[in-house]
């Protein structure tokens, strides 16, 4: 009886484990989801919205400009003159990693952000930062 009760407790301890670990970002879910997702039309409008993004992809953080188009990048925009460049945007990219370095992730709120949403799922993750990081370092 004793046994029966430990492995069943092992078991519940190992599933609340796995499930924490997938909800902190922890297992790379990217892999699995590129290979399911080639060859495959894609079925919901939010992953056809994201493989539609309009947001150029930034060369570097330093020479690229962007129209500010929502009320997150307005507040990047310092000198208020409805454009991110230079300093602006790297403020915002910073700001980004920061969130996922402190939560796990972040929530994409820009089209900006978005263009470095490497799997669609509207978060940036620990994995997806190191990209970001390139960029400022140009």
């Amino acid at each position: 009886m004793k046994k029966k009760l430990t492995l069943i407790m092992a078991v519940f301890f190992l599933f609340l484990i796995s499930v924490q670990a997938a909800q902190a970002q922890l297992i790379d879910y990217s892999r699995r989801n590129r290979s399911n997702n080639q060859g495959q039309n894609t079925t919901t409008a939010n992953t056809s919205n994201r493989t539609t993004a309009t947001a150029p992809k930034p060369k570097s953080s330093t020479s690229a400009v962007f129209e500010v188009q929502n009320k997150f990048e307005k507040k990047y925009d310092l000198n208020r003159d409805g454009k991110l460049q230079g300093e602006e945007l790297t403020k915002l990219l910073s700001d980004v990693v920061k969130e996922v370095e402190n939560d796990g992730r972040s929530v994409v709120m820009s089209d900006i952000i978005e263009s470095y949403d490497a799997n669609g799922d509207g978060y940036i993750s620990s994995y997806e930062v190191r990209r970001i990081l390139q960029d400022m370092n140009k």
